[in-house]
């Protein structure tokens, strides 16, 4: 008794997955104590705060709010367990809650990557999930900050799969990783992400995969931005445009959250094998703007010169290309003393990878580059006209305007 009044007082209760496994402790002693009258206080309550943890935690899509692949799966899991067990006592969460966890649970058949490995987006740990069957479609959740572009191959596997975040409904388990992506092409992670390491804020690797310069983004050297309510944040950090036509998926993002600059990332994927990306970097004085690349830990760079650079991805070429101005690159190898080209895929535990980082200053600097993954060249003749942000490419003997 005294134990369940101590769950059910709001004063020991908090708002996040620790206070659903508070509720599943109240609703198994309301049951098992049931004669008692509190009980059906007890038994009400927990319903309720588990149905508003739902609907607090869970975007309009039915994706979990704190920026992580693995707090989605976990969260749902509770969430499911307490209606299996309410069912069992006939009693239910609600039809509108069960159907809402149906389409939560269909959220993973599109994050998982095509070898059905769990991206490290956020404070995620790799691992398979070879139960869920893979789907293909585009999905994009604002609310979230998140989209998945995909193109599938007749061997799903070597399918095309990257991955958009540039937003937030939660601080929780944020990184700052807006206007960043991730890519898997062939079989193989191309372009990745860093993991949580631990949850540890004074450990100088943790602070590191929580920064920028950790993400494959656009960022301000040696700066931060804030990461503030989500509510007063939305319109600084967000998902702003989305475009899909027969040659190319389009999706765009902004962030006004560094002090004296914006940053905008639209991104164009022609499927399957380019990205053509147009960063804009306008702020109130001269700084070093960075687009930043982690290579998975199996890839090889070849070659890198100004405006280019040239890795391996097994028997797979991929071409970096700056197609505006001039910016230099540089090269990162794995350090984890003053930590930079360092990723983690388990709790603790660090894996070496390169970096590469082009680098601009300026008031007011724009990339315009061209990712080429595989051995042919689909793509020639780009131009752009700065003036009027007009992209014209060929797309296999095909003429494209783009506006940008």
């Amino acid at each position: 008794m005294k134990h369940a009044r101590f769950l059910n007082d709001d004063q020991n209760y908090r708002k996040n997955n620790h206070g659903i496994m508070v509720d599943r402790a109240l609703l198994s002693i309301a049951l098992v104590l049931s004669e008692y009258p509190e009980a059906e206080h007890w038994k009400e309550k927990a319903i309720y705060r588990v149905r508003e943890a739902f609907n607090r935690d869970f975007s309009y899509k039915n994706v979990h709010l704190e920026n992580s692949p693995d707090y989605h799966s976990m969260v749902m899991r509770l969430i499911q367990s307490v209606e299996s067990f309410l069912v069992k006592n006939n009693l239910t969460l609600g039809k509108d809650i069960v159907e809402r966890l149906e389409q939560a649970d269909d959220y993973f058949h599109y994050f998982l990557k095509p070898n059905l490995k769990v991206p490290t987006i956020g404070d995620t740990s790799s691992g398979h999930l070879k139960r869920k069957k893979k789907k293909f479609d585009s999905f994009i959740d604002e609310e979230a900050g998140i989209a998945i572009l995909q193109d599938e191959h007749e061997e799903p596997e070597r399918s095309t799969w990257l991955s958009f975040i540039c937003g937030y409904g939660s601080k929780t388990h944020k990184h700052f990783d807006d206007l960043s992506f991730n890519l898997f092409y062939n079989g193989k992670d191309i372009f990745v992400d860093s993991g949580k390491y631990n949850y540890v804020k004074s450990d100088k690797i943790r602070q590191y995969v929580l920064s920028p310069i950790a993400h494959n983004t656009l960022a301000i050297d040696g700066k931060e931005y804030k990461l503030g309510d989500p509510l007063v944040y939305r319109d600084k950090i967000k998902i702003t445009g989305y475009h899909k036509t027969l040659h190319y998926e389009l999706i765009q993002g902004e962030n006004k959250a560094y002090n004296g600059a914006k940053l905008k990332r639209t991104l164009i994927f022609f499927k399957p094998d380019v990205i053509i990306i147009f960063d804009q970097a306008v702020s109130d004085e001269d700084q070093k703007f960075l687009q930043l690349y982690n290579l998975a830990p199996h890839i090889e760079i070849l070659e890198t010169k100004d405006n280019y650079a040239k890795i391996k991805s097994g028997a797979d070429i991929i071409e970096i290309e700056q197609l505006l101005g001039t910016s230099s690159v540089t090269s990162f190898q794995a350090d984890r003393t003053e930590p930079r080209a360092i990723m983690s895929e388990r709790f603790n535990e660090l894996i070496d990878i390169s970096q590469l980082e082009f680098s601009k200053t300026g008031e007011n600097v724009n990339y315009l580059t061209m990712i080429s993954f595989g051995n042919e060249q689909s793509i020639q003749g780009v131009t752009f006209d700065e003036t009027s942000k007009i992209l014209t490419l060929n797309r296999d003997g095909k003429k494209l305007d783009i506006a940008l």
